[in-house]
């Protein structure tokens, strides 16, 4: 805890906690912020918790990607005893800055469980740049591989060459054509998927 109230609520007959504190990914320390006296982050009634539910307030890193915030919620799911997180964030690496998706509350993109990360599953919709290749995604994939503790990217996206279109390939989730291992862009590798103009010839 860096600044928490621990406190009964007698006319929901429930004690709550909230505040800010650091906490950790697998060793990756993480600062969040427990709700505030009007809307708690934790609710334990009866003897059980009954809420887990922050919001990320700094940068942290995973596997040597940087996550920088824009509306990040990091919970914990009862059904399922695990925590997620779900929301908007930049990743950076490399020199590189995408902006992405790690899905809403339905379908969160960060699973933690047993102090492990099990997945990360981001969307990319905005435009970006990998080694001055311009990238516009139309359908495209980035998530983390924890068996090789890489992350990948595949799908579908649009590209310029000297201003040419082109649209490409950026592999499968099984091949997958960008990789990025601690923190260094190790491969971008695409395939042609229409017909381009360039210097006046298709």
């Amino acid at each position: 805890p860096t600044d928490l109230t621990f406190e009964y609520d007698k006319s929901a007959t429930s004690y709550k906690i909230y505040g800010s504190l650091k906490s950790s990914l697998e060793e990756n320390e993480i600062e969040l912020q427990l709700g505030d006296a009007t809307t708690p982050g934790l609710v334990i009634e009866n003897g059980d918790v009954k809420k887990v539910e922050t919001t990320v307030t700094a940068d942290f890193s995973f596997a040597d990607i940087t996550f920088t915030p824009t509306d990040l919620t990091f919970l914990y799911n009862e059904s399922s005893d695990l925590f997620e997180m779900y929301g908007g964030a930049d990743t950076s690496f490399d020199g590189e800055t995408i902006s992405v998706s790690l899905g809403d509350s339905d379908a969160p993109g960060l699973e933690y469980k047993d102090s492990i990360v099990d997945e990360i599953n981001m969307g990319v919709s905005s435009d970006f740049t990998i080694k001055d290749l311009e990238i516009e995604p139309k359908d495209l994939t980035f998530e983390y591989d924890k068996s090789a503790t890489s992350y990948k990217m595949h799908g579908s996206l649009k590209s310029k060459v000297e201003g040419n279109e082109i649209e490409l390939k950026l592999g499968n989730s099984n091949e997958p054509g960008l990789v990025i291992k601690n923190g260094d862009v190790k491969k971008v590798e695409t395939s042609v998927t229409a017909e381009f103009s360039f210097a006046d010839i298709t």
